[in-house]
């Protein structure tokens, strides 16, 4: 993932103060994906306000509590409320804080030939924890671009939970992050029962592509490359004044989905080979599409042999033609902009777990608390002598 630092033409819609960086996201296909943000020249060597509180604030430790009759009304309690007034401890514990690995699954006892009464109190008191890699990566991501103030809107029901999951105050008790896992799963997947296959399936990439998430991420304005408006003119009109048009929902999809980036360039290279040259064509209409200096930015990765040296991949300057309102009224510039590397997403594959890593802005690694997910990278670091 990258994130974008601040221009001076943009402003923040957020409850907290100004944070002063912007961000945008890489996301790669496997065997990897990478995030980055955007640092504004002028600060370059500062950490945002709020990243410097989150790094010297102290966090409660984990804790785990005995197993006990699991129901998905025993969840985490929400971080606003547990903190309230104390934003430091917020954004330290949605960077630092990452669930406990696993989720409860249920016990089948629809073939039990014990009554119905029986057989529930059987699901409910009796059942197993299966590893949730993939959820636990995709809810560590929200929670971090929570921080940021990231807007989602025009949520569906399954959206709703996964952003009220990423504001619960996980981590501290393994019994409510085994039971946030299966009340998630069943919400998005609308599952009556939660079995080991529902876990296994609920991948990273699943869930970053569910057609009932596609606004927290994939179809996010925050996420667009090009801008939502372009110039545009009747196909065929000649020297007709040029007009400024929303470009069709279809359009836009299209233009805005990367295609995978193969580390054989430096990320710079492959940005700048997605720059817009000429004009499109669409319909009876065509279009002169400028380049958005989103927020954030998705891109897929797959890399070719070892991959890019992590220079190349750390941040990219981005320059190039735009438009934004300003008090009602369109205007054009072009505002240089740089990005820096946010997060790394390294998908599942058969032999690999999801797995996920976040970086300051001067690129030192995150490290998050001690939780179970954080075993992923230890036990691979033991066989083979490198995460």
């Amino acid at each position: 993932m990258l994130c974008r630092l601040a221009t001076e033409i943009e402003t923040y819609r957020t409850a907290y103060p100004p944070i002063p960086s912007k961000f945008a996201l890489v996301n790669m296909s496997s065997p990897g994906c990478c995030l980055t943000h955007v640092v504004h020249p002028q600060n370059s060597n500062e950490l945002p306000t709020q990243n410097r509180i989150a790094m010297t604030t102290p966090i409660p430790n984990p804790k785990s509590s005995k197993n006990t009759m699991a129901d998905d009304q025993h969840l985490p309690e929400d971080i606003r409320q547990q903190y309230k007034g104390r934003l430091g401890h917020e954004l330290a514990i949605l960077t630092l804080r990452r669930p406990f690995n696993g989720s409860r699954i249920d016990r089948d006892s629809r073939d039990d030939p014990a009554p119905a009464a029986v057989k529930r109190k059987l699901m409910e008191s009796s059942f197993a924890v299966q590893d949730s890699s993939g959820i636990d990566a995709y809810l560590y991501l929200l929670r971090h671009l929570l921080s940021f103030d990231l807007q989602i809107n025009d949520r569906t029901n399954q959206e709703a939970a996964v952003v009220k999951a990423a504001w619960l105050d996980v981590g501290v008790s393994m019994d409510q992050d085994h039971n946030l896992k299966h009340f998630l799963l069943k919400n998005i997947f609308e599952l009556e029962l939660v079995s080991s296959p529902d876990c296994k399936e609920a991948t990273f990439d699943r869930l970053l592509h569910h057609q009932h998430l596609r606004n927290v991420i994939i179809q996010s304005d925050e996420f667009q490359f090009f801008c939502t408006h372009a110039a545009s003119e009747e196909t065929g009109a000649g020297d007709a004044d040029l007009e400024l048009k929303e470009i069709p929902s279809e359009l836009f999809r299209s233009l805005n989905k990367f295609e995978a980036w193969d580390g054989t360039c430096s990320l710079q290279q492959y940005i700048i080979g997605r720059m817009p040259i000429g004009d499109i064509q669409h319909g009876s209409r065509t279009y002169i599409h400028y380049v958005g200096t989103p927020r954030l930015l998705h891109v897929p990765y797959t890399s070719i042999g070892s991959g890019p040296p992590f220079a190349d991949i750390r941040t990219f300057q981005l320059d190039a033609e735009t438009i934004w309102q300003e008090e009602g009224e369109w205007v054009s510039g072009r505002p240089s902009a740089t990005y820096v590397l946010l997060a790394v997403v390294r998908m599942a594959s058969e032999h690999r777990k999801d797995d996920i890593r976040f970086y300051w802005k001067r690129g030192g690694e995150i490290v998050p608390e001690n939780t179970q997910l954080e075993v992923v990278g230890k036990n691979e670091f033991r066989e083979e002598g490198r995460r």
